[in-house]
């Protein structure tokens, strides 16, 4: 089982000045203290096709409400087509304000409701568990 983790900051590609996803850094950084090993991709300045075509343990999405929506989505939808069975873990303001609504889209698997560091190392490691006993 692969110890990916993708992380997927949706915006506009080619914003002028993109400033440094925050969030993104604390949640790698505690993916890597758990011995994930986790990979931004910021579609601001990424082209979201050019990802690594590797099996994710999950990938990680980030939205607010707004514009930021349709790029996540994009996103969501690309990585679906490239492998149906890696679950895609939604979080930020949007599925916070919105968990039900957001649950009902087909590209969303799971949410994570307020800040992600610790629950992101728990949902790793449940997931991975999950994995590791239904290949018994």
């Amino acid at each position: 089982m692969s110890k990916k983790v993708l992380l997927i900051y949706p915006s506009g590609f080619g914003s002028i000045f993109p400033e440094l996803p925050m969030s993104y850094l604390y949640l790698s950084w505690a993916l890597k203290k758990k011995g994930y090993e986790p990979q931004i991709v910021d579609i601001r300045i990424d082209n979201i096709e050019d990802i690594d075509r590797s099996n994710y343990l999950f990938v990680g999405i980030s939205s607010m409400t707004g514009l930021m929506i349709n790029e996540a989505l994009r996103a969501a939808k690309y990585i679906r087509s490239l492998n149906p069975h890696t679950p895609i873990v939604w979080g930020g303001i949007h599925v916070t304000l919105l968990p039900e609504q957001s649950l009902k889209n087909e590209f969303v698997d799971i949410i994570v409701r307020g800040e992600g560091e610790q629950t992101i190392q728990e949902l790793a490691g449940a997931i991975r568990m999950q994995y590791e006993f239904w290949r018994r």
